[in-house]
């Protein structure tokens, strides 16, 4: 008598709410990242009737564009805790909700796209460099205390530059020179938002200490010199006179040698910190 064999159970394949949900988390993290450079790079090469139509889907293509940028670009170390999150999830998707050969491959472009995001962001957008093209005063030499420490860094804070939301959320104030020449300064953030990763900081030149955050100023520390306002008490020294129509404050150091200022970057809304130390030639 012939034994009735069982039939084998079909293997199951991965659930569609895991295929969903790679899908879903690769369209944030690809137009975040993404997104507003492909806009900004490809809209004046679109054919009309494409553009019209992109027009006519605005707060679409805000919610869809603009959002995800704005929260992948928010800082550097925002950018890189989003980023590695994303990748680690999107790799655990991808192995267990794709098995086919073809669907492994399709999948597998917008994972390699997220993959090299840090090494692609840099190559988008550049170096953030719009301060080195001026030049020091005669007889002056410039640090430029807020420019960014890392590639990665200067390419997200250019990208922050071109979305307007950005503007003016890291406004840098001047407290002044110590007896002993170094400078104190902070920043003016919004409530929720941070620049650099703290708000007060301090500058030793003559000790040869570079920008460093500190809690606050001593407990009794008062600036030995004045901190005066740009347009409305313009410096007479010719020593200010490159960022003329950029100067938010200056103050310059007991000694006289080196003035601290804030200007304006390109974009009339930001803020940048230099020191101008003079230099004997």
């Amino acid at each position: 008598m012939e034994r009735f064999k069982r039939p084998r159970r079909a293997r199951s394949g991965p659930s569609t709410f895991l295929k969903v949900l790679m899908w879903i988390l690769f369209l944030p993290l690809l137009l975040g990242v993404y997104g507003d450079w492909v806009l900004q790079n490809f809209v004046e090469t679109m054919p009309v009737w494409l553009e019209r139509t992109l027009s006519t889907m605005g707060p679409l293509l805000a919610i869809l564009f603009l959002i995800p940028t704005l929260v992948v670009y928010a800082g550097q170390v925002s950018f890189l805790v989003f980023w590695g999150v994303g990748l680690v999830l999107c790799i655990v998707l991808w192995v267990f909700a794709q098995r086919g050969r073809v669907a492994r491959a399709v999948s597998f472009v917008p994972l390699a796209l997220i993959a090299v995001a840090p090494l692609a962001v840099p190559a988008m957008y550049g170096r953030y460099d719009a301060l080195e093209v001026f030049q020091a005063p005669p007889g002056y030499e410039v640090d430029w205390l807020t420019k960014p420490q890392s590639l990665l860094e200067g390419a997200i804070r250019r990208a922050q530059y071109e979305l307007d939301d950005f503007h003016g959320r890291c406004q840098y104030r001047l407290l002044g020179w110590s007896g002993e020449g170094v400078l104190y300064y902070f920043t003016e953030n919004e409530p929720w938002e941070t620049c650099n990763g703290g708000d007060y900081w301090m500058y030793d030149a003559a000790g040869g200490v570079g920008p460093q955050r500190i809690d606050g100023p001593p407990v009794d520390f008062a600036s030995s010199t004045e901190v005066s306002s740009g347009p409305e008490h313009p410096s007479g020294d010719t020593s200010i006179v490159a960022w003329r129509g950029r100067l938010v404050e200056e103050s310059v150091s007991p000694d006289g040698d080196m003035r601290a200022a804030v200007i304006q970057d390109w974009s009339p809304l930001h803020y940048e910190v230099v020191v101008l130390r003079y230099t004997e030639q």
